[in-house]
Parts: C-alpha cells; structure tokens; sequence
C-alpha cells in the first residue's frame, strides 16, 4: 500500500531546514517498519484561502513525502 504526505513549512525555510525535516520524517518512517519511497521539493506555494486567513504571509515550502 502507498502513502503521501504533505508537509507545508514555513515559507522562509532554508533548504537545510527542509532537509532537516524531511530526514526526521525518514527515520520516523522506517523505525515504524515502513519504507521510504522518496521526497518531493516543491518549494514556495500559496497556501489555499481556508489556510492563508491563519498565515499572514499567505504561501508555504511544499514537500511531498511517499511511503510504502
């Protein structure tokens, strides 16, 4: 069976934040007995309206994460 996840971060992130981040993630995955599949950047986004009321810079840094 096959997962995604999407992770939304702060827009400002560097990239070794996002890296930082998606290594944890990595680790949770696999100590849960799960595997790995890969990591998507897709980088600085709006944010949908439902969300931008709350965020007030209005977009976000995209990750995908796949997992089996």
């Amino acid at each position: 069976m096959k997962y995604e996840l999407i992770m939304i971060l702060k827009p400002e992130s560097q990239e070794e934040k996002v890296d930082e981040v998606i290594k944890r993630y990595e680790t949770f995955i696999v100590e849960n007995k799960a595997t790995f599949v890969d990591a998507e950047k897709w980088g600085r986004r709006a944010l949908m309206s439902v969300l931008r009321r709350a965020n007030h810079e209005g977009e976000g840094y995209y990750v995908m994460i796949h997992f089996d």
